[in-house]
């Protein structure tokens, strides 16, 4: 009998194996593509009711692109014809946040998105931050019920800046969040966290690195590193520490080097290794299989 026979869930599974948050965000995604969208979300998000095909062709076009992720948003209002669409742009120097209002779902087709993402225009500049809480039942259910409560929570602090969001990637880590356009994404967010997380999006802080998965912009073993280098460090601003370069030590295994800014510079080297986690993990709430995981695993070397 597999566990999903038993009740469990997903997201259940992930903790009681001890798996980390560390280094679990979108690797190496620098552009975000949020389209609101009230149509009904199958399990692949940009195949919805909602959107015409040459739409849903236009997406996966701009999905294709390296380090480009499209998402879905639904809030609180009704849509019609029109709707919103924006562009993050997530980097150390290049952070940016554009909206373009769209009258019908077709003008999406008109717009110079290619030549935005490939950095030849830009946007009409939008205010931010946005928080997206993925609720993407229909890609597995843990999104929904944790999510769904955590969504509710931030958006009756913080009206119009939360959005339900489709799928973000790491389910088994719900309640999961995406602020932009920072790149911040954290996981196992619980609806109480709401005033403590949103204080810490206005000071361009790290929320609370027990649920912080990384920041996308940065391939999953330099997310490894900041990581333990923020723990070891007590640093949480965002802008405080920074990648002086990495090299890559054999199969698997890497050194990077980082940099802090805050009461004194401070100047740290990890190697930084990728790992099978001893116990697997369920798949998916809707799969009853179970996987190995992968984790990168950092450790102070200098």
């Amino acid at each position: 009998m597999s566990s999903s026979d038993l009740g469990m869930r997903c997201s259940r599974s992930s903790l009681e194996a001890g798996e980390s948050l560390a280094a679990t965000a979108p690797d190496g995604v620098t552009t975000w593509v949020v389209l609101e969208d009230e149509g009904r979300w199958g399990p692949d998000a940009l195949a919805s009711d909602g959107l015409p095909p040459p739409i849903g062709e236009r997406l996966a076009q701009l999905k294709a692109l390296p380090g480009v992720k499209v998402i879905l948003v639904r809030g609180r209002r009704n849509i019609g014809e029109d709707r919103r669409l924006w562009v993050a742009r997530v980097g150390v120097d290049d952070e940016a946040l554009w909206s373009w209002h769209l009258d019908r779902i077709d003008d999406l087709l008109d717009l110079p998105l290619l030549d935005v993402l490939r950095g030849r225009r830009r946007g009409p500049v939008a205010s931010g931050p946005l928080i997206l809480v993925c609720t993407h039942g229909q890609r597995d259910s843990c999104c929904a019920v944790e999510g769904g409560p955590v969504a509710a929570a931030l958006d009756t602090l913080a009206p119009g800046t939360v959005w339900r969001s489709s799928h973000l990637g790491g389910h088994r880590f719900a309640a999961t969040a995406l602020v932009l356009p920072l790149g911040l994404v954290y996981g196992r967010l619980r609806p109480d966290q709401a005033p403590a997380l949103l204080e810490s999006v206005q000071r361009r802080q790290i929320f609370s690195m027990d649920h912080f998965r990384g920041r996308s912009c940065w391939p999953a073993l330099v997310q490894a590193a900041m990581h333990r280098f923020r723990l070891d460090n007590n640093e949480k601003g965002l802008d405080a520490v920074h990648v002086i370069g990495r090299i890559k030590l054999a199969e698997g295994r890497w050194r990077v080097a980082l940099t802090a800014s805050g009461a004194g510079p401070v100047y740290c080297e990890y190697e930084v290794q990728q790992q099978v986690l001893d116990r697997p993990v369920l798949k998916s709430c809707g799969d009853g299989s179970s996987e190995t995981v992968h984790a990168y695993v950092a450790r102070r070397v200098q």
